[in-house]
């Protein structure tokens, strides 16, 4: 038996956007090719060496474009839960990686320690965001 709908159903935009050409809901494309990526065993994590290294590179850069990725997504899923008014609303993506460049050739003994951790801590340190609460 064929599940797939008449070619003149009309559905919500929203569910004919998810579903692909083919009948096949595209998250499930979506997460299965990003399964395939990003099984990992005993990766090490990314450190803040590596972090210094990204950021350093050039603007527009793959490198580049990962810290600036990679800074955001921390701040926004770590420090601003921590510390909802601590950040100012003005600084971007770019800002703040270019935060974390200095911060890290400043701060050279934090080098061996996990990104997850540090860069957190390390915005928090920037803007002082202990002292506001």
């Amino acid at each position: 038996m064929n599940h797939r709908m008449k070619p003149n159903a009309v559905l919500p935009p929203v569910i004919d956007a998810a579903i692909g050409n083919d009948g096949i809901p595209n998250v499930v494309i979506f997460v299965a090719s990003v399964s395939m990526f990003s099984i990992h065993t005993n990766a090490d994590p990314l450190t803040l060496s590596d972090s210094r290294t990204r950021c350093s590179g050039p603007d527009g850069s793959e490198e580049f474009a990962f810290c600036r990725g990679y800074v955001a997504a921390l701040v926004e899923g770590v420090v601003v839960k921590r510390f909802p008014d601590c950040i100012p609303p003005m600084v971007n993506d770019q800002q703040f990686a270019l935060l974390m460049r200095k911060y890290l050739n400043v701060n050279p003994e934090d080098l061996h320690r996990p990104a997850v951790d540090g860069v957190p801590d390390a915005i928090e340190r920037i803007f002082k965001c202990n002292a506001r609460r």
